[in-house]
């Protein structure tokens, strides 16, 4: 064989061998690609799902809701459409009570579904978080008539995709945000501004702060994991391997366990002090439906 009929075999060999390389990249990306579209779609289901429980057990529509998610349907859109056909100011009667509430005062200013608020310790004021990717703060305080007024304070915008949970430092000053772009930001309400961002590797579906240490932050992913951030380390300081969606969490006054709510409808108490044995948790309680904890 002569010296280009050589060099041609070895230039052919070394294309195929790239050729090999990129169909197995392409292959390795597609499969990422499924699994995200696959997490997206069941998050979105869970979603809808517990939009449609909580208008059902407010008593808002008085029926049961017959929409199903199918694929490529963004049920979110459908839901905010009869929201905005609700009427406000409606007393809504709880049976088991005989007792009547009528809402008080409306906050507007979301332009998408909110889905987390949550009053800060000192109950001065409201965070939430909605599907427009915004946080805003909220005052709530009563008039010179005695009604009560809410007052947009500040709108924080930074995420890139719907904000699912909030939590208020211990001491009222910083707010941590989650989002479905994957991230946690620390924001300083002085400022107005985050001070430091953390990305995970799932959407984030609760958040927490640790009322002890405001730099640590419990995060709970949509790859089943609760991780715990320390905004004085670089990386995770610890985090908790769940078989289902981190929907929920919750530390106990001494912070020595972590409650998690799934999407398998179990609710775990996880021991903190035992984090390294891989038995330091216990199901605590099972929903029967297997339905999605929040």
């Amino acid at each position: 064989m002569s010296a280009s009929a050589a060099s041609l075999t070895r230039e052919v060999h070394s294309a195929q061998r790239s050729i090999d390389l990129v169909e197995l990249e392409n292959k390795s990306l597609r499969a990422k690609l499924e699994k995200m579209d696959r997490e997206y779609k069941e998050l979105k289901r869970a979603y809808f799902e517990l939009s449609i429980k909580q208008r059902s057990s407010n008593h808002v529509i008085g029926c049961q809701d017959s929409l199903t998610v199918s694929d490529g349907i963004d049920t979110s859109e459908r839901i905010q459409e009869e929201l905005r056909e609700e009427v406000h100011n409606k007393p809504v009667q709880r049976k088991e009570e005989g007792k009547n509430f009528s809402c008080k005062c409306d906050l507007e200013g979301h332009a998408g579904a909110v889905y987390i608020a949550r009053f800060s310790h000192k109950g001065q004021f409201i965070a939430s978080g909605s599907l427009d990717k915004s946080v805003r703060i909220w005052t709530i305080q009563n008039d010179s008539a005695g009604r009560l007024q809410g007052e947009e304070k500040a709108v924080l915008q930074e995420h890139n995709l719907n904000v699912s949970d909030v939590a208020w430092t211990s001491d009222d000053l910083f707010l941590v945000s989650g989002a479905y772009d994957r991230s946690v930001k620390y924001w300083d309400l002085q400022a107005c501004k985050s001070v430091s961002s953390h990305d995970l590797s799932g959407f984030v579906l609760s958040c927490i702060c640790h009322p002890l240490d405001c730099n640590q932050i419990w995060v709970g992913t949509s790859q089943n994991q609760a991780c715990l951030i320390d905004r004085r380390s670089p990386s995770f300081a610890n985090f908790l391997q769940n078989d289902g969606m981190m929907n929920g969490l919750c530390l106990t006054p001494d912070c020595n366990k972590l409650f998690s709510g799934d999407s398998r409808g179990c609710i775990k108490a996880w021991d903190l002090r035992m984090m390294s044995d891989p038995a330091c948790d216990t199901i605590a309680f099972h929903i029967e439906s297997n339905k999605p904890i929040s």
